[in-house]
């Protein structure tokens, strides 16, 4: 069983809002390294390693990463049109990390703001923003998720 933040129990898939959770349970872990993204102001490699050479696909970075890694995402707009085309914009499968948006894209990882608003992921109405399956822990925090568009089953 999985259960939401207010306490209630699903079936174990939660689907809101464009967002499929499945067998995932949410709980602050230890991030092993830090994996970086960035949506505007990267270089070459775009290999993550630092906000200079940070991914500029978020995708890109969950592959990148092992389970235990933070991904930290510069403040700013990911849309479906810059990520890998799939059923879902970021498809986290089998790996426990934390996804974290606000931060101002400078330091290490550097100043991360708690306000929401300013990491924003765009379904553009035609894919799932968020999947989530085989995970143990977890934390996705400081992202703004609109127009995703949910997929039963």
């Amino acid at each position: 069983m999985c259960y939401t933040a207010s306490g209630m129990k699903t079936n174990g898939i939660l689907s809101f809002a464009g967002i499929l959770l499945s067998s995932a349970v949410f709980m602050t872990a230890y991030a092993a390294d830090t994996v970086y993204v960035a949506s505007t102001g990267a270089s070459a490699p775009y290999n993550g390693t630092s906000w200079a050479n940070a991914f500029t696909n978020i995708q890109d970075a969950v592959d990148g990463s092992a389970s235990g890694d933070l991904i930290a995402i510069k403040q700013g707009y990911y849309s479906s049109t810059n990520s890998v085309p799939s059923e879902s914009m970021v498809y986290l499968s089998g790996k426990n990390l934390d996804l974290r948006g606000g931060y101002e894209g400078s330091g290490i990882p550097g100043t991360y703001t708690s306000d929401p608003w300013k990491t924003v992921f765009d379904g553009q109405d035609a894919i799932r923003l968020l999947r989530i399956d085989g995970c143990s822990s977890g934390l996705v925090e400081g992202i703004a998720m609109t127009t995703g568009r949910g997929q039963r089953g």
